[in-house]
């Protein structure tokens, strides 16, 4: 049965090029289940479950960048895409063994109801990531957002009872359930201003003390393995809590928009109690912990070095100023790459006993949240980041590097502000060939 079809009308009411970024900047990556690339992930990757083809995936995303730009429908879409898809043979269903079990089973590949789905839910994904920026952008006009549900005989419950209900433009409450909300989700998000607000009696609420979470267990079907993960909710009224489809907690519009706007807000924000305001926001934000896990650990399936990155958090206030006062061109990002993920794992340092263990490196932005200490190393330009490691007398260190103004330098290291790598040393050889400042 056929889908709830998206208004694509409502596309219109945005520059259009805003929804068009968003969807062009994600990259293509396979995937299998729809939950091995969790929340943020998604945010800023475009996959398709069970699509282990690139080339496939390149033209759903061709397909999808058309639907936006030129306002094509989902018919366009799957008379466009099903020849193509037919010809690389991504179609029908097709039998895999289930690598523990042993177990044959069918799995769906290309069919017209799916077609629609990945239409639906990229192009509403893309349209709403485009709004939330544009809400960005007139916050301080519209400090409000309203949540509009589409109100009619497929809206379900949940989605309905959240109708017109407002909350400030920095509530958490849009960190999480900023729609889509689920699979086919049809909501929206509307700006108001204080005028409009007061006019029509409005009152905006707080999410203060009535987000809450849970663990659910994800089951992949051709492993058999389960997955703890967390989904959040909010609590609209005494007895019943709104959650999200599994993996829609998050808010693809605000992760998209903060790792475009980072390098630029960030290098532009001059107060010291702002700036580390941000910094505080961004490292300590579990969702994006979250999110930088999955993509780290899908390089780790993948094994290729792509030169793929993804932020790590920011550096704080005095590291920053320390840093671009010894001559480096810091914006106070820090990323971290494929390239260092594989260098992380070269057998020379797991010979030395310096190589952290693999699980570790998908927790590497919830670790940078708190370093134990922070220094300036003189003798090779660059920040080192310490951190605890469970046998005594060793410790772990992220030395990051900085761009200067060697423009040479800059391409060697690529269009980053810092890239990060990880490892461990003995902590009375912390000092060994290094000059190191205490920051903090």
């Amino acid at each position: 049965m056929p889908g709830p079809k998206i208004d694509l009308a409502y596309v219109l009411t945005l520059p259009p090029e805003k929804a068009v970024a968003h969807f062009r900047r994600k990259g293509r990556r396979v995937s299998g289940d729809w939950h091995s690339m969790w929340k943020e992930a998604h945010a800023t990757a475009f996959t398709v479950a069970n699509c282990a083809k690139l080339d496939v995936l390149r033209d759903l995303q061709l397909g999808i960048r058309k639907m936006l730009r030129e306002g094509r429908n989902e018919r366009w879409f799957a008379e466009t895409l099903e020849p193509l898809l037919r010809q690389k043979g991504w179609w029908g269903d097709r039998e895999e063994v289930n690598p523990r079990t042993g177990e044959v089973m069918r799995v769906r590949q290309g069919s017209a109801w799916r077609l629609g789905l990945i239409a639906r839910q990229n192009v509403q994904s893309a349209v709403n990531a485009g709004a939330w920026q544009e809400q960005f952008d007139n916050r301080e006009d519209e400090p409000f957002l309203r949540y509009v549900s589409m109100d009619d005989a497929r809206t379900r419950p949940a989605h309905r009872a959240l109708h017109g209900r407002i909350f400030p433009f920095d509530d958490p409450f849009w960190q999480t359930h900023y729609p889509p909300n689920g699979w086919n989700c049809r909501c929206n998000v509307e700006g108001v201003s204080p005028a409009r607000l007061r006019r029509n009696g409005w009152q905006a609420e707080s999410s203060d003390g009535k987000m809450t979470t849970r663990e659910i267990t994800i089951r992949d079907r051709r492993t058999s393995e389960e997955t703890i993960r967390t989904v959040t909710g909010y609590q609209y009224d005494k007895d019943n809590i709104f959650w999200t489809d599994a993996g829609f907690d998050y808010n693809p519009g605000a992760v998209s928009l903060a790792d475009g706007i980072l390098r630029e807000r960030i290098r532009g924000l001059k107060d010291p109690a702002l700036y580390e305001q941000a910094r505080q926001a961004v490292n300590n934000s579990t969702a994006r912990q979250e999110g930088f896990a999955a993509v780290v650990a899908q390089w780790q399936r993948d094994k290729a070095v792509r030169k793929r990155t993804a932020i790590l958090g920011l550096m704080g206030w005095q590291e920053l100023t320390i840093a671009r006062a010894k001559g480096a061109d810091a914006g106070g990002v820090i990323v971290f790459s494929d390239d260092r993920l594989r260098h992380a794992g070269r057998d020379v340092h797991h010979a030395r006993g310096t190589a952290v263990p693999d699980a570790v490196h998908p927790q590497l932005a919830a670790i940078f949240a708190r370093p134990e200490a922070v220094h300036w190393d003189a003798e090779h330009g660059n920040l080192i980041y310490v951190f605890p490691d469970p046998e005594a007398g060793w410790c772990r260190i992220m030395p990051v590097n900085l761009p200067g103004t060697d423009r040479r330098q800059q391409k060697k290291l690529g269009r980053h502000d810092g890239v990060a790598s990880f490892y461990r040393v003995r902590r009375n050889e912390l000092f060994n060939g290094r000059k190191l400042q205490k920051i903090r």
